[in-house]
């Protein structure tokens, strides 16, 4: 049985979030959608793998979008 790599460090989830959303804004722009906006006012740090956070959210927000087409 294969086991997951992690790669973990300490980052601030709160600006993972918003560089996700950034990338994803032509997503929403091509639809009547806006991206979401992320408010925050402190950072979240946590300590985890980044890439597997990214890509959850990643996943989570696109299928939001397609979820309102």
């Amino acid at each position: 049985m294969r086991r997951l790599s992690l790669s973990e460090e300490t980052f601030d989830i709160a600006e993972v979030t918003s560089d996700v959303v950034e990338r994803l804004k032509p997503l929403f722009n091509e639809g009547a959608r806006k991206a979401p906006v992320i408010l925050r006012k402190d950072p979240c740090v946590v300590f985890c793998d980044r890439m597997r956070i990214e890509q959850v959210l990643a996943n989570l927000l696109s299928n939001d979008y397609r979820d309102w087409e």
